[in-house]
């Protein structure tokens, strides 16, 4: 599935960067767009549900797969991460970011009271989210923590999480640090 996603993910930055790859029979041309159609339709990437091209704020290409709309949902699993960073990448070349050695606390004066119950929380820093080290106690593989997916609010949700060591010590793969990031990059 992953393979299928980073195909996916890889040819949208090839269109975004103007690379081409003519050695392999492709470059990323408004012409080729159908040749790439056709072969996601004969399955040559595997099962794809949809692939939409933008480039300088233009919708160059826009297609569905497998009885997919552009109202469907769908999961794309740990491409969050990479799109969030992305994002992040993209909000620094635009924006004054802070420093990534910034407390994440300092983003959340509404959960104040859970950092506060939790001092070790206020050591974590943004890149101690990047990295996956937030020192949260979290195991992703065992299934997410229901107080997580029964939460309306998924932020807080990961941030009550308790802590299981110090922040930077040890990468705990951790889907919620996600949501977290993405509530950081809104504000």
């Amino acid at each position: 599935m992953n393979r299928k996603i980073n195909s996916l993910l890889i040819l949208f930055l090839l269109a975004s960067f103007q690379i081409s790859f003519p050695q392999a029979g492709f470059t990323v041309k408004q012409n080729n767009f159908h040749r790439l159609d056709s072969l996601i339709v004969t399955g040559k990437f595997g099962k794809i549900n949809s692939l939409i091209i933008v480039k300088n704020d233009s919708l160059l290409f826009e297609k569905y797969y497998n009885g997919f709309s552009k109202d469907s949902l769908q999961n794309i699993y740990s491409v969050t991460k990479s799109i969030t960073s992305l994002l992040f990448g993209v909000a620094a070349k635009h924006f004054k970011l802070p420093d990534l050695e910034t407390p994440i606390y300092k983003f959340f004066p509404e959960y104040r009271l859970i950092f506060d119950r939790a001092p070790a929380k206020k050591r974590i820093r943004l890149i101690n989210l990047f990295t996956m080290t937030a020192g949260l106690s979290w195991d992703e593989f065992k299934g997410y923590p229901k107080a997580f997916t029964a939460s309306k609010d998924w932020v807080a949700s990961v941030l009550r999480m308790p802590m299981a060591r110090e922040p930077g010590r040890k990468f705990t793969y951790n889907t919620g640090i996600s949501f977290v990031l993405g509530a950081i990059l809104v504000k």
